[in-house]
């Protein structure tokens, strides 16, 4: 998805955060894809940064794939993540405050299920045999809590990410 962006696409980066008194290392921004070219893209800054006071909307970006964390999917996009669609979430995760550090999307019949489960990554099988131990929450209440879910819970059945610490992003494992 990276490497085949077109113009038009909007697609979240990564920006570093140089201030060592910020509440993070990172802001993530959408920026609309204006230009390809061999080496990379081009784009318009499409947020007001919060942390970083030399960007400002509008403003023209040159990225590379790499720096892609996502892209705004629409609803005949197999990359959609439906907000109000549910997935179901370790315990863990949702009550115990675990970061979720695995995303798996599995078959569910039922429409209003997304697929996605969230978990921490270090339930045991007996753990995640017990269905009590998992509670159906709203895509929407994980993006509020979790920010950087609306990156990682994308991608057909089947799909697993794990949380990479160095790349700060879901990485696909299957």
């Amino acid at each position: 998805m990276r490497e085949s962006l077109k113009r038009g696409d909007t697609v979240k980066l990564l920006f570093r955060v140089d201030d060592p008194k910020a509440p993070v290392d990172v802001e993530r921004m959408w920026v609309e894809v204006t230009g390809v070219d061999g080496v990379g893209y081009s784009g318009r800054l499409a947020n007001r940064p919060t942390l970083i006071r030399d960007l400002r909307p509008g403003d023209v970006i040159a990225f590379r794939a790499e720096h892609v964390s996502a892209r705004d999917a629409g609803p005949d996009d197999p990359l959609y993540t439906d907000p109000n669609a549910f997935a179901v979430v370790s315990r863990r995760v949702w009550e115990q405050d675990a970061w979720p550090s695995r995303l798996e999307r599995l078959p569910i019949p039922d429409p209003q299920f997304s697929g996605w489960f969230v978990m921490a990554g270090d339930e045991s099988d007996a753990y995640k045999a017990d269905a009590t131990n998992f509670v159906p929450l709203p895509q929407a209440a994980l993006f509020d809590r979790f920010r950087v879910l609306d990156s990682g819970l994308e991608g057909p059945v089947g799909s697993t990410l794990t949380w990479d610490d160095e790349a700060l992003e879901y990485k696909v494992v299957a």
